[in-house]
C-alpha cells in the first residue's frame, strides 16, 4: 500500500475503535503495515495502545510465523500487547467445508455466477499443488475470489477449473496446459513425455 493508504487505514481503524464496544476486531493481514518498516509499526501500536487497554475491545491480527519471528516479536512495544497463537493449517476436508461456504457467498457477491460441481475440489487441488506461499483455506479463497472477479469482468456466466488455471498460470508463470488437478493426468503427461524423449 502507498503511504497515504496506510495512514487512511490507521485513521479509519482508530475512528472505528472509538465507536466499538464489546467487539473483536480482526486484521486479516498486517503486512500492509510491515511494508512501511518498524518505525511505522511502532507508531501504529502507540496509536492503538489506549484501545488495547480497554476490556471491551480485542484485536486479532493474522500474520505469517516468519513475519512474527523476524519483525513483530522483536518489536518490544508490539510484543508487549500481542501474544502469538499458532493455528495449524486445516486438513483438506476441513478446508473443503470452509471453502464451500466461502464459494457460496462469493457466488452471491459476484451476481450468482454458476460454478462447476467440482470447483471447490479443483480449487483446493490446484492451490495445494501450485500456490506455496499461503496456507489453506486462504490461498483457495483468494484463488476463487480472483477467479469470480475475472468472470465478472469477462462477462462469463460460469466459473470453471480452466478459469482457476488461468489465474494460477498468471501468478506462477506455468503454462495453463501444464496445470492439472490430479496426479493421474500429471503421470499420463510424464509417460507421454518419456516416450518422446
Amino acid at each position: 500500500l502507498m503511504s497515504g493508504d496506510r495512514e487512511n487505514f490507521v485513521k479509519n481503524l482508530t475512528q472505528a475503535f472509538h465507536h466499538l464496544r464489546d467487539a473483536i476486531v480482526f486484521i486479516d493481514d498486517i503486512s500492509l503495515l510491515l511494508d512501511a518498516g518498524n518505525d511505522y509499526l511502532t507508531a501504529f501500536v502507540y496509536l492503538i495502545q489506549p484501545f488495547l487497554s480497554r476490556r471491551d475491545l480485542h484485536l486479532v491480527i493474522e500474520t505469517h510465523p516468519n513475519q512474527w519471528r523476524q519483525i513483530l516479536e522483536k518489536d518490544i512495544v508490539f510484543s508487549r500487547h500481542f501474544v502469538p497463537i499458532m493455528v495449524s493449517e486445516p486438513s483438506t476436508n476441513q478446508a473443503k467445508a470452509m471453502v464451500t461456504i466461502a464459494a457460496g457467498r462469493m457466488r452471491t457477491k459476484y451476481g450468482n455466477i454458476s460454478i462447476d460441481e467440482s470447483i471447490v475440489s479443483d480449487s483446493i487441488s490446484l492451490a495445494k499443488r501450485y500456490l506455496h506461499n499461503r496456507s489453506l483455506p486462504d490461498k483457495v479463497i483468494d484463488l476463487l475470489d480472483e477467479s469470480f472477479a475475472k468472470c465478472v469482468i469477462e462477462d462469463k456466466a460460469t466459473l470453471t477449473a480452466n478459469d482457476l488455471k488461468r489465474i494460477i498460470s498468471e501468478r506462477t508463470g506455468i503454462p495453463v496446459e501444464n496445470l492439472s488437478t490430479s496426479d493421474q493426468i500429471k503421470l499420463s503427461r510424464l509417460e507421454e513425455d518419456l516416450k518422446h524423449a
